[in-house]
């Protein structure tokens, strides 16, 4: 899925641990998105992410399924009910 540049300030919440990450992401699409963190949680944890960009908060449930050390770590959505998809929409235009 193709995603493109945003640069928003984001949080991760590990599902597990109820662990919060305040971080950034670097690009979003309708299939997941980029999360820039020093410290990535481990692939397959299971995550809420919260996309903040001006009055616009965009809520999805997904799968890390990328994870890298000292650079990030990328997040495969779960289904997005069709209000959050609005705001996705909005969010990458």
């Amino acid at each position: 899925m193709r995603r493109l540049p945003l640069t928003a300030s984001a949080e991760a919440i590990d599902i597990a641990s109820q662990g919060r990450l305040s971080l950034r992401t670097t690009d979003v699409g309708e299939g997941g998105c980029f999360l820039d963190t020093a410290f990535p949680l481990p692939v397959g944890s299971r995550v809420r992410v919260i996309i903040h960009q001006g009055p616009l908060d965009f809520h999805a449930e997904g799968k890390v399924v990328y994870s890298q050390p000292g650079i990030g770590m990328g997040v495969a959505f779960d289904g997005i009910d069709s209000e959050q998809a609005l705001s996705l929409m909005q969010l990458i235009q």
